[in-house]
């Protein structure tokens, strides 16, 4: 993770924006950039909220997208309700290196708060 970290921002920025997922950057850099349409920058964090409120079971895809977000803490500004015993189930169903993948996250998102105070 932090060897794939180092350049991940930009390599995916790079992808999204190749993809016309994103503007391109303007004139004045900015650490923020826009999606061209919201709507579907917004269908993934929506469709996991969705199937969260009617109890469905999630994708694979979203149960990664899921358990990224409660690693990294993104459950908290994105998930409309947040039910513990959904979360672990749809983490827990994923395949065993996708879940080390999740462990792993938090562990490094842990590391990393604990080394910055």
């Amino acid at each position: 993770l932090q060897f794939l970290a180092r350049t991940a921002l930009a390599d995916v920025a790079a992808r999204m924006t190749a993809d016309g997922l994103l503007r391109p950057p303007g004139r004045r850099p900015s650490r923020r950039q826009v999606p061209v349409d919201v709507n579907i920058a917004a269908w993934p964090g929506g469709r996991v909220n969705l199937a969260i409120q009617r109890r469905e079971p999630l994708s694979v895809q979203d149960s990664v997208l899921l358990g990224l977000l409660v690693a990294t803490g993104g459950n908290q500004l994105v998930l409309w309700e947040q039910n513990p015993r959904y979360l672990s189930d749809s983490i827990t169903a994923l395949p065993a290196p996708l879940q080390e993948l999740i462990a792993q996250t938090e562990a490094a998102v842990g590391d990393s708060v604990i080394s910055r105070r």
